[in-house]
């Protein structure tokens, strides 16, 4: 399964090259960082009632969303600390996805009130939005995503040559109906390496839950993450060196 989700996130991500403008643009940037939030928001559902939260360490305001007993941001964190990145290291990208984490800092950077989620939350989160094999549609912005005509008709000529079975959640084009105001965005990933990917088509999470132990009985230090693919057809829970940067979700305490 490994496999095939980083072939289609291969695909993906060079369809979005064609298809987005992966960072914001200068006259997209707010001459107050605190207000970056505000150009996030440009991504969300205009027909969704948000609720708000404001950070105190830096006064950013966060647009939250409540899906069945849960409250969740409804943007990605995007307050600075000591191992955090904005994606290629360009500033715009943070006010557009909000800042890279890696897990050290991400289980500690959320808001007073508010913390990273663990595994057994986002499961919560996935069973009230329609479950792994589905939610992602879900769970997606309707903008940000790569939305061309001709990306969209390259898309499903790919997914046309696909196992059925693999590709029956698949929506034709991209982006997603975010019904519940999560409004997740394609941040991409930077790797253990300090390689950047994936911006464009894929959208991670890291998760609370510790990884500590392997299949075969190896120590590891490793943590969960939550995964989102641009083709929208799975969403992965799967572990990683805590030495990765992703995107970070709070829900509220």
């Amino acid at each position: 399964m490994n496999c095939l989700k980083y072939a289609l996130l291969t695909c993906a991500a060079l369809l979005a090259a064609c298809g987005d403008d992966s960072s914001t643009s200068a006259s997209d940037t707010p001459d107050n960082p605190a207000k970056t939030s505000d150009v996030a928001a440009n991504y969300l559902n205009p027909d969704y009632p948000y609720g708000e939260v404001t950070d105190a360490r830096d006064g950013q305001v966060y647009k939250t969303t409540t899906i069945g007993s849960q409250t969740w941001l409804a943007q990605n964190m995007n307050y600075e600390t000591a191992n955090s990145a904005c994606f290629n290291n360009v500033a715009d990208s943070c006010s557009k996805y909000g800042r890279l984490y890696a897990w050290k800092d991400a289980k500690d950077v959320c808001p007073s009130g508010w913390h990273l989620p663990d595994t057994t939350e986002w499961n919560m989160l996935l069973a009230e939005t329609g479950g792994m094999d589905s939610a992602t549609v879900n769970l997606i912005s309707k903008n940000g995503w790569p939305r061309s005509e001709s990306s969209a008709a390259s898309l499903d000529s790919i997914v046309s040559q696909m196992d059925s079975d693999l590709t029956v959640n698949i929506p034709k084009g991209w982006g997603g109906s975010d019904p519940y105001g999560f409004s997740a965005l394609p941040a991409g990933v930077k790797h253990k390496g300090g390689e950047f990917m994936g911006v464009g088509g894929i959208s991670d999470f890291w998760l609370a839950t510790e990884y500590l132990v392997n299949l075969l009985g190896d120590s590891v230090d490793e943590a969960y993450y939550a995964d989102l693919l641009i083709l929208g057809y799975y969403i992965y829970v799967l572990p990683e060196e805590k030495a990765s940067f992703k995107s970070v979700r709070c829900v509220k305490d």
